[in-house]
């Protein structure tokens, strides 16, 4: 007997909820001279759709003025550059004129050592001299000065850009643009009312993909987590996240099944809900609209859906008739003419079938197993039937989980 690598089903329930919703607020202040009609609770807007304008007069206005700031800036640079070539080239003569200065004195030191010249002579010569290193100091401290205006005219000018930038950021801000396409959920202002930073404006829900919140039972993650994901998973995602499979999801409406194909994502927060013992989940749809027919154009928040989960467990199920499980769920075989009682682990009853898991229990193929009442039955009570009277592990074909299905039979108590 050969197992069938087919899926598990888990069948829950789950509410519908938005993938995201979007808050809008101001980022400047203003009054409101523009408001898109479509900005209402209920209708559809684009995304970068404008929605509201908040008066723009006073960012154009402290734009233009920090443009005038900025060229004003400049010109004085430019000043800046004239006044430096004049001083460098008034240094240069400075030199010059210091070297010759120098030169004099020294041949006046000369005619002072052979007593042609008088003392007051040298001294004069000596002041002429001092004056034109004076004179070269201060052409040297104004080229010092100038680098140093230079220094704040740029960092001025700096300044001015980044007060420009932030400007047009604010002018661009008095445009209220939506960041995706939804669906309007709250519009907060009118046209004409006046706004500070931070005032909500509306809030929009994304409507591009859908979220369905459902709690599973641990018994149902113990499979979802048995998942062959294949590939190296990171410890941390292996310990706290969710395989990706692939779950239905169907909202009937007026007796008619309509379906969405979604992924389980994520759990919704850590741990286990304390009232219920369940995990919250979180389910996406990332094509909520994409069903067709003549159903529900999409799927919206607050729909009551069924999920049906379905995963690949790496263990083997067993596929029996329900009505094989005995109370205190057990199973009735038939072992050398004698009954014998198994526990069996009971994964999900569907449709009549019931799936064990094949690990957990003894039951061997070639196992017959009975599905008839036997009165006052007991371990090691000898049996007897009729053919078909008990049933055998079989390989199932019905897809729905990874196991082996019985035949129907009658047991009779052997009264011999």
């Amino acid at each position: 007997m050969v197992a069938q690598d087919d899926e598990l089903t888990i069948d829950t329930h789950g509410l519908v909820v938005p993938f995201r919703e979007i808050e809008l607020s101001a980022q400047v202040r203003g009054a409101i001279v523009r408001k898109n009609l479509r900005l209402r609770a209920g209708n559809y807007v684009e995304q970068d759709e404008v929605l509201l304008e908040i008066d723009p007069r006073r960012y154009d206005l402290e734009i233009e003025r920090l443009k005038k700031l900025g060229d004003q800036t400049t010109a004085d640079l430019r000043q800046l550059d004239v006044e430096q070539t004049n001083l460098r080239r008034l240094l240069e003569l400075a030199r010059e004129t210091l070297a010759l200065q120098e030169q004099e004195t020294e041949r006046f030191e000369l005619l002072r050592g052979r007593n042609a010249i008088s003392e007051q002579e040298v001294n004069e010569i000596h002041r002429s001299e001092i004056m034109a290193r004076e004179a070269l100091l201060k052409l040297d401290n104004g080229l010092r000065e100038i680098e140093a205006r230079r220094s704040s005219l740029q960092q001025t000018r700096e300044l001015v850009e980044i007060q420009l930038r932030t400007a047009e950021l604010d002018r661009s801000h008095t445009l209220i643009r939506s960041p995706v396409s939804g669906m309007v959920i709250q519009d907060l202002v009118e046209e004409h009312a006046v706004v500070q930073e931070g005032t909500r404006l509306a809030v929009i829900e994304d409507t591009s993909r859908a979220e369905v919140r459902c709690n599973l039972k641990m018994d149902d993650l113990y499979w979802i987590w048995k998942q062959d994901v294949g590939g190296r998973v990171d410890r941390a995602v292996q310990a706290y996240g969710l395989p990706p499979v692939p779950v239905g999801v169907v909202y009937l409406l007026a007796s008619t099944p309509y379906r969405w194909q979604g992924v389980l994502s994520r759990q919704d927060g850590f741990g286990l809900d304390e009232r219920t013992r369940t995990v919250p989940c979180r389910v996406v749809v990332d094509q909520p609209q994409s069903i067709g027919g003549d159903g529900p154009p999409t799927l919206m928040r607050g729909m009551f859906v069924t999920l049906e989960i379905r995963c690949r467990p790496e263990r083997e199920l067993l596929q029996i008739p329900e009505t094989a499980i005995r109370p205190g769920d057990k199973v009735w075989l038939v072992r050398g003419g004698q009954l014998t009682m198994l526990p069996v682990r009971i994964v999900r009853i569907h449709q009549g079938l019931a799936s064990i898991d094949g690990h957990s229990s003894s039951i061997v193929p070639g196992d017959q197993l009975i599905t008839s009442p036997v009165p006052n039955a007991f371990e090691g009570m000898p049996v007897r039937f009729q053919p078909p009277s008990v049933v055998s592990l079989r390989p199932t074909g019905d897809g729905r989980a990874n196991g082996r299905l019985a035949d129907t039979a009658n047991a009779e108590v052997d009264g011999s």
